[in-house]
């Protein structure tokens, strides 16, 4: 695989499937036996933080020193669900989606059906964006077994959200949560 970016951050815990985060902030969904690239989602994360939207530098430097790269600071993947923090705050949720295809197969114009995979944006977690005013730099994420998200904050605090609980409309309920568990 070769990507036009610098790998920040990867998932395999759904191999052949991969997530990279990128130094430009970008998801890229790959497989890894195929070696091939599969979707992408720009910009999820912004490259380098913006002070005057969230000032997370001083954090950023005691972590990565002045030679920071940017992009994405952490990244998680249970089954279809992606988990990804950046220099924005708070944590991005999106999920891998298939669609079936009609696949041209041989000269006789038969055709077949295969599962095209592709990355869709779900939202950012709301219990993150505004924790007593204050946006919270996630550091680290981890899911459990049971399907917990584990959030590790620059702000020394362990969170943990839900990720199997979904709402009416079959989405994770951890979006809309403004607290965690």
């Amino acid at each position: 695989l070769n990507f036009d970016d610098w790998i920040r951050r990867m998932a395999i815990d759904t191999y052949p499937l991969v997530v990279c985060g990128s130094a430009s902030g970008h998801l890229y969904l790959a497989d890894l036996q195929g070696g091939e690239e599969l979707d992408s989602l720009m910009h999820v994360h912004p490259a380098q933080a913006n002070p005057e939207r969230f000032d997370c530098e001083e954090a950023l430097d005691t972590l990565y020193g002045h030679m920071d790269g940017g992009g994405v600071i952490a990244l998680a993947i249970k089954d279809d669900l992606i988990a990804s923090a950046g220099r924005d705050g708070g944590v991005h949720i999106c999920s891998i989606a298939g669609d079936e295809e009609a696949v041209y197969k041989g000269s006789r114009g038969g055709t077949s059906r295969q599962t095209k995979l592709t990355l869709e944006r779900q939202g950012k977690i709301r219990g993150l964006e505004e924790e007593e005013n204050n946006k919270v730099l996630i550091t680290s994420l981890a899911f459990d077994e049971a399907g917990i998200l584990w959030m590790g904050g620059y702000d020394g605090i362990l969170r943990a959200y839900d990720s199997e609980e979904q709402d009416e409309s079959h989405q994770p309920l951890m979006l809309r949560q403004k607290r965690p568990m």
